[in-house]
């Protein structure tokens, strides 16, 4: 019984422990420094452009956008040689995928 409980912990923290990537033997392509980096020009950006801004409006915003670069470019496609087309490209994709969350707050008249 105690080498199956010993078993079943050493399982779970190596699954739970560890990034699935690197189980599967896949390497993130993003550090977390990167990742950081990406969500904290997003969170910048929202907060010069709408001072006062309320964490709840741009925190799920700047995940997805975090989230989205993550899945679809590499981070070299991001930070190095992104022409201007790329850009616009990028921020429409981020603007119809992600903008959307922010709703707006129901007025009374």
């Amino acid at each position: 019984m105690a080498i199956q409980l010993k078993t079943l912990i050493i399982i779970v923290v190596l699954l739970v422990g560890y990034p699935t990537g690197y189980l599967i033997g896949v390497e993130p392509k993003y550090s977390t420094e990167q990742v950081r980096e990406l969500w904290q020009i997003c969170s910048i950006s929202f907060r010069t452009k709408y001072p006062g801004i309320d964490e709840k409006m741009y925190f799920p915003v700047c995940d997805c956008y975090v989230d989205h670069m993550r899945s679809s470019y590499t981070p070299k496609q991001i930070t190095d040689n992104m022409t201007w087309e790329e850009q616009t490209t990028l921020t429409e994709e981020l603007k119809v995928k992600c903008n959307p969350i922010i709703q707006k707050p129901i007025t009374f008249t």
